[in-house]
């Protein structure tokens, strides 16, 4: 039977991943996992609420590194190690909505979203 976890618990477990990843980044990815753009994440990295957690970044524009097709993202701690991953990327119903489908190197892009939710009970 799968586990279901109460509200505080779902809370309680955003804390921990937001706090873990504190002073890191958020990488956007092409589908060959090339990093197109990579936003930091502030020390507090953001705030949670209702086991959904809302990331901070130091600027929310800045130049893209690579250029191509706008497609996931990944979390990093302080340390480079990727802690988040699977997180989809685009310009709308993404879990991070960026300014930009299609990059450019140097190309100034824009987080416009980034929203982190607990995964949801099982049915």
């Amino acid at each position: 039977m799968p586990v279901i976890y109460d509200q505080t618990t779902k809370n309680d477990r955003m804390i921990a991943v937001r706090d873990r990843v504190a002073g890191g980044d958020l990488q956007v990815l092409d589908a060959s996992d090339v990093v197109l753009v990579t936003f930091a994440l502030t020390g507090g990295a953001g705030s949670v609420s209702g086991s959904t957690w809302t990331p901070e970044f130091t600027a929310i524009t800045v130049p893209a590194a690579n250029g191509g097709d706008v497609v996931k993202a990944r979390i990093r701690d302080s340390g480079g190690v990727v802690r988040v991953s699977g997180l989809t990327a685009g310009v709308a119903g993404t879990d991070i909505i960026v300014s930009n489908a299609t990059v450019v190197q140097g190309q100034n892009v824009t987080v416009q979203s980034a929203v982190l939710n607990h995964a949801p009970d099982p049915s």
